[in-house]
């Protein structure tokens, strides 16, 4: 039927000579057209908003300025405070002077963990058992110019050890040796073989995924190449530490000591930091500085090669949270090569003063 009156429709349109909008047409045809022509409507009073929108002058949103704490975090400002130019704080005789025009002051180890004690004594902030953080600055610069030292990781070794977390550390022992496979299991090894475990690792029997660390002897390096594809960053290398000729003793070492890693600033390429619990309070203060002790010269050993003795530590600091406070320490008490290297400073600065007197 609907087609028959399209037929009469054409032919009445044909007739009449109607065209464009005149033509008839059929009910249901207009029906059919008239979602589409709404469409068509809608859009065009939609353009026309938009038009009339960009025609009009947008409003300004008041300016807001940045809180002076907040604009600091947007400074770019070197990582390293020098204050060499500033006089110390035991030359000036008052109680009240201004920070700015002094150097910062530096105190012993054990008067700075007396001090981290007394904040948080249970009267204060009620956190005896707090730990005791060690921030060690370094000077990364290498002996060629515009050549720095890159990240490295390490484990420092605790005359007195203490609980950080309460996660018991996994170890794998490699070695051909029995006895050293026994005596690496003695030490607190969970894992120890030779040979015959790395077959079991390549075949699947064995699991390895799950251990912190991978340690081996000498005498098994030459059957280790096999393992560097599963093992990955595990994989043991004299570098790091994890191949000594001493098992027993790189078991020990790893299982209670404590791991650190330093960081640098991709800005200031020559400046990077460690950052390590050395304890907690309410250890003892001489316990506590021997702790110290051991970390700096752990951290001196990894200093660059080729560069001058007494630069690759440039400051020490103590911290202990929730406190905010940190405390410098003098911490060429602990490495003697920095405080030969002071004192030619020392010297020369004498010497420097005495020529521009005379």
């Amino acid at each position: 039927i609907s087609k028959q009156i399209r037929n009469i429709c054409a032919i009445r349109n044909t007739l009449c000579g109607t065209t464009g909008s005149q033509q008839y047409d059929s009910p249901m045809i207009q029906a059919r057209c008239y979602a589409t022509q709404r469409h068509r409507k809608l859009i065009l009073e939609a353009q026309k908003r938009n038009r009339q929108r960009k025609m009009q002058k947008p409003v300004e949103k008041p300016k807001k300025f940045l809180r002076a704490k907040n604009a600091d975090k947007l400074l770019l400002r070197p990582k390293r405070v020098n204050e060499d130019h500033l006089p110390e704080l035991s030359a000036n005789a008052d109680d009240v002077y201004l920070r700015m025009f002094f150097a910062k002051p530096c105190y012993p180890a054990a008067e700075v963990i007396e001090m981290h004690k007394e904040t948080h004594h249970p009267t204060i902030l009620n956190d005896p058992e707090a730990l005791l953080y060690a921030f060690v600055e370094l000077d990364l610069s290498l002996k060629k110019k515009n050549r720095y030292r890159e990240n490295f990781s390490g484990t420092v070794l605790y005359p007195h050890s203490f609980e950080i977390t309460k996660r018991q550390k996994r170890i794998m022992a490699l070695t051909k040796s029995a006895d050293a496979a026994r005596e690496a299991l003695e030490a607190g090894a969970d894992v120890a073989g030779g040979p015959n475990l790395i077959k079991q690792i390549l075949s699947g029997e064995a699991e390895y995924k799950s251990f912190d660390y991978v340690l081996a002897s000498v005498d098994i390096l030459d059957s280790l190449p096999q393992l560097r594809g599963l093992l990955k960053q595990k994989y043991p290398v004299a570098t790091n530490g994890t191949v000594g000729a001493d098992l027993p003793a790189l078991v020990t070492r790893f299982l209670h000591g404590v791991d650190f890693s330093s960081s640098s600033d991709p800005n200031e390429l020559d400046y990077g930091f460690v950052q390590v619990p050395t304890g907690r309070l309410n250890m003892e203060t001489d316990h506590l500085v021997e702790n110290i002790k051991a970390l700096l010269q752990t951290v001196e050993t990894y200093k660059p090669k080729g560069t001058n003795p007494g630069t690759f530590i440039s400051k020490v600091e103590l911290k202990s949270p929730p406190s905010t406070e940190y405390f410098k320490i003098k911490y060429d008490d602990f490495l003697p090569e920095y405080k030969d290297v002071k004192k030619e400073e020392q010297e020369s600065d004498r010497e420097e003063a005495a020529e521009q007197a005379g």
